[in-house]
């Protein structure tokens, strides 16, 4: 899945740092958090998961643009309905996932 949506995005112009986890995806937002424009990150992840993940990036960056994806639907994941903070239902299309991008934040 991580590889498709990494695809996707690149597709429609993005350029895509990957993580395996939430821990990878915070030193990637550590590392690279002067550079991004938008997070995508998957609520079901191994070891620390995608909604700690977004806590902790809000700890340090409020208004970056966040878009949650899962297999679960919106109901079923809390997402506090956090500012800049938007969710996506898997599976999705490429116009989809270039849809929710457009419209968080």
């Amino acid at each position: 899945m991580r590889e498709l949506v990494s695809n996707m995005l690149e597709s429609i112009g993005f350029e895509v740092i990957v993580a395996r986890d939430g821990t990878e995806g915070l030193e990637a937002f550590a590392s690279f958090q002067k550079d991004l424009t938008i997070c995508v990150i998957d609520v079901t992840m191994p070891g620390m998961g995608g909604l700690e993940l977004v806590c902790r990036i809000r700890e340090q960056d409020s208004a970056l643009p966040v878009l949650l994806v899962s297999g679960y639907s919106h109901e079923e994941v809390r997402d506090g309905d956090a500012k800049n903070v938007s969710f996506l239902q898997k599976p999705f299309t490429v116009d989809q996932i270039r849809s929710a991008i457009e419209s968080t934040g």
